[in-house]
């Protein structure tokens, strides 16, 4: 697809991964978006795959990592609720041995479990 111009508005019809995708995009170019969705929440099965916390009825939690923003090293994570020592251990792990966002991404992990938290917080920064 070639467009010579950006438009000012664009409205995308479904709130799944791909639908979202080209929301942000676009909307990161500076056009306003509006994004619709027929189900009650966009991208609604994230939401139980994020963390076992979920499972276990837990609906309070918080999870911020520090990352460089030019070579994507961790430096620091900063949890709250249920697994918070777990993530914290695993991102000391990743911290010692001078390790980047990109050890969540490309590592395997069972799901549901709290490190996963880890890897989608982290797929942001690899793309």
């Amino acid at each position: 697809m070639h467009l010579d111009h950006l438009p000012k508005t664009m409205l995308i019809v479904g709130g799944g991964v791909i639908g979202t995708e080209y929301a942000c995009i676009t909307a990161t170019l500076g056009v306003q978006v509006t994004l619709i969705e027929g189900r009650n929440k966009v991208l609604g099965f994230l939401d139980q795959e994020i963390a076992r916390g979920q499972l276990l009825g837990d609906e309070i939690g918080m999870l911020k990592m520090l990352i460089h923003q030019e070579t994507h090293e961790l430096l620091g994570v900063h949890a709250l609720g249920t697994g918070a020592t777990e993530l914290i251990h695993i991102g000391q792990a990743v911290m010692d041995l001078k390790g980047n966002v990109e050890f969540f991404v490309n590592n395997v992990f069972n799901s549901p479990h709290f490190s996963r938290v880890l890897q989608s917080s982290s797929m942001q920064w690899t793309e």
